[in-house]
């Protein structure tokens, strides 16, 4: 995982376990600091090729962690 995707990541993982509801594309990219929103997409998009991310549903919200990512530092979300 690149640096840039584990801060998304980190992000994604915060805002899901804080407020029980995925980030939008648009709240990813200005938090994180990324250069568009087509950045964030490609981000989310390459994160869950490899599997740390899942979409469900259609809409703004459907990003869900999957339990591909075990590290100590993370623990259960």
């Amino acid at each position: 995982m690149t640096p840039i995707q584990l801060e998304v990541y980190d992000y994604i993982r915060e805002t899901i376990r804080d407020n029980d509801i995925s980030p939008t594309y648009n709240e990813i990219h200005r938090l994180c600091g990324l250069s568009s929103i087509s950045q964030a997409y490609k981000i989310v998009d390459s994160l869950i090729k490899k599997g740390y991310l899942k979409k469900e549903g259609h809409g703004n919200r459907q990003l869900l962690l999957t339990d591909f990512f075990e590290d100590k530092e993370y623990g259960e979300v």
